[in-house]
């Protein structure tokens, strides 16, 4: 994430360029501790708490620079980068990322079954919007979600025609 950052700098500077941002707790960087039920429970509950007085610093770091004068612009932060682009929610269909997972709701059940992986971790709606889980079926959640399940490696293509039906139909 640092190097993305850094590498996509390109404005002139006089001093070195800093990063302030949030970044995850070291045990998310290992697969197996994402996997921790306690340590999945705390880092939700943290952020149901950040959410509440700092959400948009959650989601935003800010990049500063002198070139003439104090500059600096926002950038995407390090802890949303890592919270929406690893696998960690727990689902139906097991550890995953947020985009990839849908919350149960009877509209879902009814148009797709079980091919969806649904929210089995308890997280507020809130939440939920924060780090791209579906909420609902829309026509922009069915393209968000295909490409979710475009940089996967394999792919039920069976879900795939049934969406492309949903959208389709709608």
């Amino acid at each position: 994430y640092v190097s993305d950052v850094f590498d996509s700098f390109n404005a002139n500077y006089s001093n070195t360029p800093t990063l302030k941002t949030w970044m995850p707790p070291s045990f998310f960087y290992d697969e197996a501790q994402r996997k921790s039920k306690k340590r999945r429970r705390a880092l939700i509950h943290w952020l149901e708490e950040m959410l509440e007085n700092r959400s948009d610093s959650l989601g935003f770091g800010k990049l500063s620079w002198f070139y003439y004068s104090n500059q600096s612009r926002r950038v995407v932060s390090g802890l949303f980068y890592y919270l929406t682009n690893t696998p960690w929610i727990r689902s139906s269909k097991g550890i995953k990322r947020p985009g990839e997972v849908f919350v149960e709701t009877g509209q879902v059940k009814e148009m797709f079954g079980n091919r969806l992986a649904y929210l089995e971790d308890e997280i507020s709606t809130e939440l939920c919007q924060f780090l791209g889980v579906k909420t609902e079926v829309t026509t922009e959640t069915v393209l968000e979600y295909l490409r979710e399940l475009s940089s996967q490696k394999e792919a039920d293509l069976k879900l795939i025609k049934q969406l492309y039906k949903y959208l389709d139909d709608y």
